[in-house]
């Protein structure tokens, strides 16, 4: 993964450097006796980035030759680095981690200072599955219209019988609460152009009538991402199934009309 070294080019250079740990697909790397060889799905791989990655953040790959997205991990030395076998690490809101039990985020949400408490301690519960699955909405911002409270931005969480989060959904406007639970630097609000930037194009877009935007899909990654207006309208982040972290992740090569 990515150690030390990561963090004394950042520091040191502009050149932006990381490892492309899943979703490699149709590319070549050069190993060390510079013979030509293709790496398999999940192999590191030097490469650059449009954006400077932090710990814990997801990157398009724009290396030559190389399409696919790191989950970049960044350690001090004698700290081991996440395991490079899945890329948990980065499905994260700013500090709600997917796995975490929902009770730890409700500590983590507190933390911000930026919801009503009442909001975190008592979500809304929309439902349960007969499977076990908690459906629960947090309203993060809201704002004043003809003397009543109005929701601006709210996150949905999707929770098993053991408490465990198993999907996060940001969407709204943004706010200054919002902005504190980004998606790999990407908030709501943030342009089309830098989430491209960020990510790098999606493997699929689609309409969506309801909010009349677009889905950007990044499948076989567990993320999703609604636009409307060319700015960022929703987050959703999910717990990846086993099989799909082996999938070629093959972006679009331009966005449709």
């Amino acid at each position: 993964m990515i150690k030390t070294l990561l963090t004394n080019l950042l520091r040191n250079s502009t050149i932006k450097v990381g490892f492309i740990v899943f979703g490699v697909s149709s590319c070549a790397a050069q190993n060390a006796a510079n013979a030509l060889v293709a790496p398999k799905v999940g192999d590191s791989v030097m490469q650059h980035f449009k954006t400077p990655p932090r710990d814990g953040e997801f990157r398009g790959s724009s290396a030559p030759g190389v399409q696919g997205i790191a989950c970049v991990s960044i350690t001090s030395p004698g700290i081991t680095p996440p395991s490079g076998s899945d890329y948990g690490h980065c499905l994260r809101l700013g500090t709600l981690k997917l796995g975490d039990a929902f009770y730890v985020q409700q500590i983590e949400l507190a933390r911000l200072k930026k919801i009503p408490e009442q909001n975190i301690v008592q979500p809304r519960i929309l439902g349960k599955t007969p499977e076990g699955i908690t459906t629960v909405v947090i309203p993060v911002s809201a704002l004043e219209v003809g003397g009543e409270m109005r929701m601006q931005s709210y996150l949905v969480a999707l929770f098993d019988s053991a408490g465990i989060v198993q999907t996060l959904q940001l969407t709204g406007k943004p706010s200054d609460a919002s902005s504190a639970l980004p998606f790999s630097g990407i908030t709501l609000g943030t342009p089309k152009q830098q989430v491209a930037d960020v990510l790098g194009l999606p493997s699929s877009v689609t309409d969506v009538q309801q909010i009349r935007g677009k889905l950007w899909d990044y499948a076989p990654f567990p993320f999703t991402i609604e636009l409307v207006n060319d700015i960022v309208y929703s987050i959703r982040i999910e717990r990846p199934k086993q099989n799909n972290q082996r999938i070629a992740f093959t972006p679009l090569s331009s966005l449709p009309e």
